[in-house]
């Protein structure tokens, strides 16, 4: 059997992924793994189509096909986003079409459940089956159980599509969209002094996405600050080098305008809105390169106590899976998502509507300062990043480590010696049968006896007023 691997790791043959490929094929050496170094060779797939064009007849000519890449921004590198988009335009279905696919992905486990699913339904999309999707750490292959959990997790698919076993699509089809937003002029704008930026990919296009950037930016007093990504010198898409880990420098600073312009624009600005258009199953690879980039910064937030609004034009609801990048985008980096707004609506007047009153709640949000409570996938990803960034990964990223120290970050429950003294007496003494239940009898009011204390403080507060 021949396997078109799919490496979508910008470091080629460096790629901490393709090592799990090359682990895979030592076990099964009856199948042959035929990489396409995709990632890498990003400027030759969209500058020489020869190229290309070999790359889609080794695809055809393969029985199945397997995504193997890194996990970059919860979805996969834009290099390979790129390569995805291409098939698409160029109408090179047909190499895909009737094949089985599957799905190894390498990260920290944070939002890897994304970049699955994104190639799960992408798969999908160019007729293909999607068998199922490996999810690994990047070291798990020097651990005993998890090359035997590997190994099982192959044979299973490999027995999957020997037997060409019957196979359900998870994800509806994509609709297209054709609806035609014409926007009105807004009834009334909203001044702030807050500086108001607008991020779009747009270009130079006259269409839906358009027309929302340019009536949102009307919305305010003085009109919003509009860049489009296109016209944007960014050279390259992260490489995944960590070159920055030291000191939040990368290695194309110097070389393109995206580190002057994140700088000056998104680190100082106030209220930012983030516009794209839908592309197969995310927004643009120019979109995700523009996120890709941003890890210079590495894992420490950088939108702290911002407000961010969302403009997406196309089909978001039946792309739930963009929502939830979008959303964690926004929260994991400390801001605070005041609205989401798409061309999805029953009619132009309906979207004005929703443009302007997000404009309101933009400004009126950034005078408070209010941010939203986190939540599950906040808390947990935080405390994913807290413990990579405490172990041994402090020595590659060390201006996260001293971030995260500054602001206390490394804040585990069993820090501080006289609590974890008080709770270890406290749970022997519980296992005396009549100090637990005399405990359990206390539990309930005693959980809320200091929040009943806030609330009278509060209450005579008021009355002092």
């Amino acid at each position: 059997m021949n396997i078109a691997v799919i490496n979508g790791s910008p470091k080629g043959e460096n790629s901490v992924t393709l090592q799990y490929v090359k682990f895979l094929a030592i076990h099964f050496p009856h199948v042959s793994f035929s990489i396409l170094n995709i990632g890498k060779e990003e400027k030759k797939i969209t500058t020489d189509p020869t190229f290309y064009q070999n790359i889609i007849h080794k695809i055809k000519t393969a029985d199945a096909l397997l995504w193997a890449t890194p996990v970059y921004y919860m979805l996969v590198p834009a290099q390979l986003k790129k390569f995805i988009e291409l098939v698409f335009i160029n109408e090179s279905l047909k190499a895909f079409r009737g094949k089985s696919s599957l799905t190894l992905l390498t990260s920290i486990h944070f939002f890897d459940h994304t970049a699955s699913r994104y190639l799960h339904a992408i798969s999908e999309d160019l007729g293909m089956k999607h068998y199922g999707s490996y999810t690994a750490a990047m070291n798990d292959l020097s651990i005993s159980r998890e090359r035997k959990r590997l190994l099982s997790f192959f044979d299973h698919m490999l027995k999957a599509i020997i037997q060409n076993k019957p196979y359900s699509p998870y994800y509806p089809l994509v609709r297209k969209e054709t609806f035609y937003y014409k926007p009105g002029l807004p009834d009334n704008t909203t001044q702030t002094a807050k500086k108001v930026l607008i991020i779009s990919d747009s270009g130079n296009d006259n269409g839906n996405l358009a027309h929302m950037v340019n009536y949102i930016s009307s919305c305010f007093e003085p009109a919003a600050k509009i860049v489009n990504l296109e016209e944007l010198h960014i050279s390259k898409g992260c490489l995944g080098c960590l070159a920055c880990g030291s000191k939040n420098r990368c290695i194309y600073q110097d070389k393109d305008q995206y580190h002057g312009f994140f700088e000056a624009n998104i680190r100082t600005a106030d209220i930012l809105i983030l516009a794209g258009a839908i592309r197969d199953r995310f927004l643009s690879a120019e979109w995700k390169r523009f996120m890709d980039r941003s890890f210079y910064l590495n894992h420490v937030p950088y939108l702290t106590g911002k407000q961010v609004g969302i403009i997406i034009s196309g089909p978001l609801r039946d792309n739930i899976n963009i929502r939830e990048v979008m959303e964690a985008y926004v929260s994991h980096h400390g801001a605070n998502l005041a609205g989401l707004v798409t061309d999805q609506e029953e009619s132009s007047a309906d979207i004005d509507k929703l443009l302007s009153a997000m404009a309101v709640n933009l400004a009126s949000c950034a005078e408070t300062g209010y941010v939203a409570p986190t939540s599950f996938p906040q808390v947990g990803g935080f405390k994913i990043f807290r413990d990579f960034i405490a172990g041994q990964s402090r020595i590659v990223f060390p201006a996260d480590y001293r971030y995260y120290r500054r602001h206390g970050y490394f804040n585990y429950p069993g820090k501080k010696l006289f609590s974890q003294i008080i709770i270890s007496l406290l749970y022997l003494l519980l296992k005396i049968p009549p100090a637990r239940r005399e405990f359990t009898r206390r539990i309930i009011p005693g959980m809320k006896q200091p929040l009943v204390k806030i609330i009278e403080q509060e209450k005579a507060a008021e009355k002092t007023k």
